[in-house]
């Protein structure tokens, strides 16, 4: 492929992800709560029981970052921090039904972020797969070229 069309490609990625990121922010906004907290909600209802360590680096933000999310959550009643059976050191967080309630009530089906989702994603169903096919494997290609950059120490091969 084209040096130029990879560029292109790169940054309809980064424009994508910027438009998502701003719609989620107006969506959290009109419900009083930030994008954080729809983005560890979500992960919540994956992840029933997860450690904040865990959900951090899921989200792809730092610990205390999430610490602080997460402190809001609690304070609003969406989520418990439980101590692990296994082990009483550990805290866990669970979600709670108020906090999948709201979760599903401002991105759920018929939301209003539904509705512009499905606006957005205007495909069939074999393009949708067509879509998710090529982005995992361009995860996958990208995964192992920097797992060979950190070995090599960024070595050009």
């Amino acid at each position: 492929m084209d040096r130029n069309l990879r560029i292109e490609l790169m940054m309809s990625y980064r424009r994508l992800q910027l438009q998502f990121k701003a719609l989620i922010k107006s969506i959290s906004e009109m419900h009083d709560c930030a994008d954080i907290h729809l983005l560890l909600l979500s992960m919540l209802i994956c992840h029933q029981e997860i450690s904040l360590r865990q959900l951090a680096e899921l989200a792809g933000v730092s610990e205390s970052m999430a610490s602080i999310a997460v402190d809001e959550l609690v304070t609003r009643g969406w989520v418990d921090r439980i101590r692990s059976s296994e082990d009483r050191r550990r805290l866990i967080l669970r979600l709670r039904t108020e906090g999948a309630e709201f979760l599903h009530k401002v991105m759920g089906e018929h939301s209003q972020f539904d509705e512009i989702i499905s606006q957005v994603f205007d495909f069939t169903e074999p393009e949708a797969h067509f879509l998710i096919q090529l982005n995992e494997r361009m995860l996958g290609n990208l995964r192992h070229e920097i797992e060979l950059f950190q070995f090599t120490d960024g070595i050009k091969r």
